[in-house]
């Protein structure tokens, strides 16, 4: 069971990744279906969060703690990378803090321990080297449904509604 609900998060996580930045209008719900075969342009940012992406297994084994699934997309519309952590604010991590600082603590801990590696694996593969500002970290909460607690962007959280 936990396997399954493992492949689902990690589905919506890719649901979520090929939704980053886009915007629905009329116009982009009538386009006709890409062909696997079309060419396609790939940007730094998209090799950045695919070599972020490919690193997590070794980051973890290096940096334990974080236990959900985590997603990590180029948002080309804001020209960032933005990494999605996933994670049961119900859990039993972070003693009697409530939710919104859990998930702050969750995303503290991921950018000072976790991303460090990521970004390092990126810059030896592709050469590429965020910065603060080319990154978005998103706490999103698995319990009773996925739903977005907080952002971390521009050295700020910013707390969901």
């Amino acid at each position: 069971m936990k396997a399954l609900s493992f492949w689902i998060i990690v589905l919506a996580t890719s649901c979520q990744a090929a939704w980053a930045g886009a915007e629905t209008s009329p116009d982009s719900l009538a386009a006709p279906p890409v062909q696997l075969s079309s060419a396609y342009v790939v940007l730094a940012g998209d090799m950045a969060a695919i070599a972020m992406m490919s690193n997590l297994p070794a980051a973890r084994a290096i940096a334990p703690g974080i236990d959900g699934a985590i997603s990590c997309a180029y948002d080309r519309t804001a020209g960032k990378l933005v990494v999605s952590v996933y994670g049961d604010l119900n859990g039993r991590y972070f003693g009697a803090l409530r939710p919104l600082e859990r998930a702050k603590a969750a995303l503290d801990y991921f950018r000072t321990k976790v991303l460090p590696i990521l970004e390092e694996r990126a810059a030896a593969a592709h050469e590429v080297i965020p910065s603060e500002s080319d990154l978005r970290l998103v706490y999103i909460s698995t319990f009773g449904g996925l739903r977005e607690v907080v952002r971390w962007e521009d050295g700020k959280y910013f707390a969901s509604k």
